[in-house]
């Protein structure tokens, strides 16, 4: 007796490779669902998708530049900055388009400020460490919280668990709790039933 209720690892596999084939479509065809798109024309201009003051961006997309050092501290140090290319006044709709060399922004301050310059409001942080030579030490959460305000950016999330962001009290109840689950008889026999040691259970 078969349970077609059952979601095995192939039709998991699967339903995320249609999932993917159909997000690969959309992007590659973008608009072709949006009437507001297909009635702007040949310009291939659309309606703004993000409201104005929620556009944020993950700190994954611009890791290079909090690690490396500020353009202040790398001229207060007698050092030349980074320099490279933000993109011309035809960029990105002409690639080739990279606009001058200029010195590029480093650490979160300055990362910041340019990121609220370019109309972003948020940032999502992976991480909350920069280049070491800007502070001579990792620069503390509410020197991280000032940085933000003084852009005008809010943080809009995190993918990183911190001291501050879980509190003890929980931490100690959940990992006790699931020190106990792991352990209980019950848990044991589900295990030992899933892995075809023992029979499942009626």
């Amino acid at each position: 007796m078969t349970n077609d209720n059952n979601f095995s690892r192939r039709k998991f596999l699967g339903a995320a490779a249609g999932v993917a084939g159909v997000a690969a479509i959309g992007s590659a065809i973008p608009g072709a669902l949006s009437s507001a798109t297909a009635a702007a024309g040949a310009a291939g201009t659309g309606e703004r998708l993000v409201p104005p003051g929620k556009l944020g961006i993950q700190h994954f997309s611009v890791r290079d530049s909090i690690t490396r050092r500020s353009i202040a501290n790398s001229v207060a140090n007698g050092l030349t900055p980074t320099r490279g290319y933000l993109g011309g006044p035809n960029f990105p709709a002409d690639p080739t388009d990279l606009g001058p060399l200029v010195d590029l922004p480093g650490g979160f301050s300055e990362t910041f400020d340019y990121l609220a310059g370019l109309g972003y409001r948020g940032f999502e942080f992976f991480q909350y460490t920069q280049n070491i030579n800007e502070l001579g030490r990792q620069p503390t959460f509410a020197e991280i919280r000032s940085y933000l305000d003084n852009a005008g950016l809010a943080s809009f999330g995190t993918h990183t668990v911190t001291a501050l962001t879980t509190a003890p009290a929980r931490r100690t109840a959940t990992a006790s709790r699931g020190r106990a689950a792991r352990r209980s008889p019950s848990s044991m026999a589900r295990r030992r039933s899933c892995r075809g040691n023992t029979p499942p259970r009626a």
